[in-house]
């Protein structure tokens, strides 16, 4: 879940055969508003994600069944539990019989979608958050860990790497192929490519600090191409610079923070509408609640790290600097 756009949705592809391309000999893509891996073993198929929703899950059965017409799907490998990684997930194990495969923290989300909104909230959800954006259609029962289930046979060896920091216990799935000796990673939200950087206004974060620590995993992490899921495919030296980007923009949104607490203690929400309108921008519902519950992980982690502190005043919580610290302490 990259965040909420400044901008209007575009069109985006259909997940059919002509969305999909090849990357190795055993190893593709689907092309969508969330990229799904597509990895072809001896026994069958394993896939990156499944898309967002039922609708998404139905045509990824039909491209399947279109470009491996003597392949079943083996099992889905979520890569976390956010829904537009995982909301499909559910179609398919009805349709296809496969297992769902997910990271020992993040099964949890998937078997039980509206605990996502209550994190997003901090409470009870009201009915507006009850939507597909926030959480999956369905609860989708887990039938095993990532860790636990990596596949590797005479075609190909998957690996799950961790990647924490845009949610609990991400992982990104490192695929080699036997055959060509190429090497795919799929590095699911913890990296976003130019296109996310453009368009998305402080993606969704849980922990900043531990989202660049990811990022310099992946960039040590040797690959013929990486695939974030929201963004285009990308060679090594592409995904590079493109890491000191993904960086930069952390760092950034601290240097927002504290040039406004500078000038005033502010309570959480009072700083998500000065930064709201430091950009430009009038937000919606999912903005402000997703851009906001980014706004609070960034507070917590600044203030972890000695950047800013708390004080309770008038039965308000204000943040505010503290004096001679700053975002490169």
């Amino acid at each position: 879940m990259p965040g909420r756009s400044r901008h209007k949705r575009r069109k985006v592809m259909a997940l059919n055969a002509a969305s999909f391309s090849r990357l190795s000999a055993h190893i593709g893509v689907f092309r969508h508003r969330t990229n799904v891996g597509v990895i072809e073993a001896e026994a069958g198929l394993y896939l990156v994600d499944s898309g967002d929703c039922d609708a998404d899950g139905a045509e990824l059965c039909a491209a399947l069944a279109e470009l491996f017409p003597r392949k079943k799907v083996i099992a889905v490998l979520n890569t976390h539990g956010h829904p537009d990684h995982s909301g499909a997930s559910w179609y398919l194990r009805e349709h296809t019989g496969c297992k769902i495969l997910a990271p020992k923290k993040e099964g949890v989300f998937i078997e039980n979608p509206d605990l996502l909104t209550v994190i997003y909230w901090g409470g009870r959800p009201f009915r507006e958050l009850r939507q597909p954006v926030f959480e999956a259609q369905h609860p989708c029962p887990v039938d095993g860990t990532l860790q636990d289930n990596s596949p590797d046979d005479a075609l190909i060896g998957v690996s799950c790497i961790a990647l924490p920091g845009h949610f609990y216990d991400q992982q990104g799935i490192l695929v080699r192929d036997k055959t060509d000796g190429k090497t795919v990673f799929f590095v699911a939200d913890a990296f976003f490519g130019m296109s996310m950087l453009r368009k998305y206004w402080i993606p969704y974060m849980q922990d900043e600090a531990l989202f660049r620590e990811s990022v310099h995993v992946i960039e040590k992490t040797p690959a013929d191409t990486y695939i974030p899921s929201h963004g285009e495919p990308c060679s090594r030296e592409t995904m590079q610079a493109l890491a000191e980007l993904n960086i930069i923009i952390t760092y950034e949104t601290e240097d927002l923070i504290l040039k406004l607490l500078s000038k005033q203690p502010l309570t959480q929400e009072e700083l998500l509408r000065q930064v709201a309108d430091y950009a430009g921008i009038r937000m919606k519902l999912g903005q402000v609640i997703l851009i906001g519950c980014t706004l609070r992980a960034y507070l917590s982690c600044m203030y972890n790290r000695g950047l800013i502190a708390f004080e309770v005043t008038d039965n308000r919580l204000l943040w505010k600097t503290v004096p001679g610290r700053d975002a490169g302490a």
